[in-house]
């Protein structure tokens, strides 16, 4: 992160960053005393080619700044820079401090802390930096968040959302070192559901950053959603800790994703770790699902926390997880799984659940078990007419329960080899 002085002082630390394009934001009209509407005069300075430098302060927004249509911009703050939200919630997108839209070329976002302080219950799936096509299409290319914060405690929005009509795209996300801690709805959503199959996100990494106490506000809090055809997607080295709800991880129609090395803690308030697909919303194909580490206590007796719960998914590969639950993990619909290497622990449920079609799962050198199981449920439970050619072997298993290996309700030809 630039280590810079201050307001007072920046003759000597802001050298490395000087260049035709660099300007100050405190000599626009810019105040940053956090009682001054900042709206007006950073959306003057909002331009292509240029670096704006914001010291440490608090800038109060009254309503969004637009990015339109620019290349080459950069946004930078230091530690004590916070954008503030102060706004009317009955305008276009509410609560929303940076909205962007139309033809974007290499938008850096470094070292600013974004919040709003509303109690708003309301459905309001917009975000706090906004990429909103509806209003002007958006074509963006090279975009890089870097360092941030982002707190809505109270308000029901998301950090960051993307919301993807059809004549848009977004290409080469990079979410790096950022800090989301206290927001109403999710971390960050990328949305396109334009009922078909077009692509509309790519190249995206989120790595490194910390997010916890996402979901605060209503019924949505995924730290991470991807909804709607996507493709190269990479979730790494990240710490999602006591999401309120739903999942640390959603993946619906993606294809060529990565979820890796990731910790998942849920010790206070439980959630699902990784979650992917249902019947309607298009098959996840070629997942990879490696290192994580989860340890989620149960959500209740009735409503488990899943370590991972795969839907209707094709081709995933999970392997050398370490996975702790309160509830069980499980695969829905899914077409050659691949298991391997990893330790799936439930407490009072199945370890690991196979039911509506699952096929071909090949499961080899895992370490499954269900402890303390009070409901008497098996490790590894098939489930439901077509639910076969499910092969487990080479795994240490135990259980508390009546079985390891249960067939159940036209389930059958599945495998349970006991080493």
């Amino acid at each position: 992160m630039p280590k810079f002085t201050g307001i007072n002082d920046q003759s000597s630390s802001v050298s490395e960053y000087v260049n035709p394009g660099f300007i100050n934001a405190l000599d626009y009209g810019v105040v940053a005393d956090g009682t001054t509407s900042v709206t007006s005069a950073i959306q003057a300075i909002v331009t292509s080619n240029r670096t704006i430098f914001f010291p440490r302060g608090t800038y109060l927004f009254t309503s969004e700044v637009v990015i339109n249509s620019v290349s080459d911009l950069r946004l930078l703050g230091e530690a004590g820079t916070t954008f503030l939200y102060a706004g009317n919630p009955a305008v276009y997108n509410p609560y929303s401090l940076i909205s962007v839209k139309g033809t974007i070329q290499n938008l850096k976002v470094e070292s600013i802390r974004f919040e709003v302080n509303a109690i708003d219950s309301t459905e309001l799936p917009t975000g706090l930096l906004n990429f909103d096509s509806h209003a002007g299409g958006l074509t963006l290319n090279r975009l890089t968040v870097k360092d941030c914060e982002f707190s809505a405690l109270n308000t029901n929005v998301n950090a960051i959302s993307i919301l993807l009509v059809p004549a848009s795209s977004v290409t080469d996300f990079r979410f790096l070192e950022n800090r989301i801690n206290g927001i109403g709805r999710m971390g960050i959503e990328f949305v396109n559901h334009n009922n078909d199959s077009i692509v509309r996100y790519s190249n995206i990494r989120v790595e490194n950053n910390d997010i916890a106490d996402t979901g605060r506000a209503l019924t949505w809090g995924c730290g991470l959603s991807f909804s709607g055809p996507g493709q190269d997607i990479i979730v790494t080295c990240n710490h999602f800790k006591d999401l309120n709800r739903d999942h640390a991880v959603e993946l619906v129609h993606t294809t060529n994703c990565i979820v890796s090395n990731n910790v998942m803690n849920g010790l206070g308030k439980p959630f699902n770790g990784i979650a992917s697909g249902y019947p309607t919303g298009g098959q996840v194909t070629n997942l990879v699902v490696s290192g994580n580490v989860m340890n989620i206590k149960e959500r209740s007796s009735t409503v488990p926390a899943h370590g991972f719960s795969l839907g209707y998914a094709k081709d995933v590969i999970i392997v050398g997880n370490q996975i702790k639950t309160g509830g069980y993990s499980e695969l829905i619909g899914c077409i050659g799984t691949r298991l391997s290497q990893n330790i799936i622990e439930s407490k009072d449920h199945f370890g690991l659940w196979l039911r509506s079609g699952t096929t071909k799962t090949r499961s080899r050198f895992n370490t499954i078990s269900n402890q303390d199981s009070a409901l008497n449920y098996g490790t590894i439970m098939c489930q439901n007419l077509g639910t076969t050619d499910n092969k487990f072997q080479d795994t240490v298993y135990s259980s508390d329960g009546n079985n390891l290996f249960t067939e159940y309700d036209n389930a059958s030809g599945n495998s349970f080899v006991i080493d």
